[in-house]
Formats: C-alpha cells, structure tokens, sequence
C-alpha cells in the first residue's frame, strides 16, 4: 500500500493508490451508500472507536488519517462485518480489528 499525492494538490485529494485486501472484501460486502467508511486495525475506546479511516464517503479526511469516531449509539453485523452508528447518525464498518494483526504489525502491512 502506498500513497500517491500530485503536485499542488491538498491533503484531501491525497488517496491511496492500493486498498488493503481486508478493505475491498468490506465494500464488496457492504456497498450501503450511507456508509461514512472503512476503519483498518479499529481499537475499541468506549465510548468511542479508533482506527485508519479508508474510503471516506464524505472526504472529510485525508485517505488513511487515523480517527475517534464519536460516541457509539449502538451496533449490529452484516456479513462478518461490525457495523457501529454513531451518536450523530455516521455509521462505520470495521473492516480489519487491531487484535487480529497477530504480532500488531503496523497497518500498512494487513492483508
């Protein structure tokens, strides 16, 4: 996985060039629109979650940036996949959990 980012361009048009597998079997299996994004290696903070957000819907941040999500309203899984919603309505998939990187290899490396 590497970044690609031209010259002039802002933070927000700075996009990873490859997704991480674990995220592209996460949007085959979730394509909901209403989708905020993706988060990689998610941590659970309550009440919060952590983790690099992928595929921003809204493009508020950079590709990658590691996130809090604010607080968790409640949760529910489709297709293996944990699905948290947010107090403010955002919902989020966890598409790759921080535990299972197995010696918590950096999350540039997850498969």
């Amino acid at each position: 996985m590497y970044w690609i980012k031209t010259f002039g361009a802002d933070m927000l048009a700075f996009r990873l060039h490859k997704l991480p597998t674990v995220i592209l079997r996460a949007r085959a299996a979730i394509a909901d629109p209403d989708i905020v994004g993706y988060l990689l290696c998610a941590l659970e903070r309550p009440p919060r979650m952590t983790g690099p957000l992928l595929c921003d819907s809204v493009r508020n941040f950079p590709e990658g940036l590691p996130i809090h999500t604010p607080s968790i309203a409640h949760r529910y899984r489709v297709e293996y996949y944990d699905i948290v919603v947010t107090i403010d309505g955002g919902s989020y998939v966890v598409a790759h959990w921080l535990h299972e990187n197995g010696a918590l290899d950096r999350f540039d490396r997850v498969h």
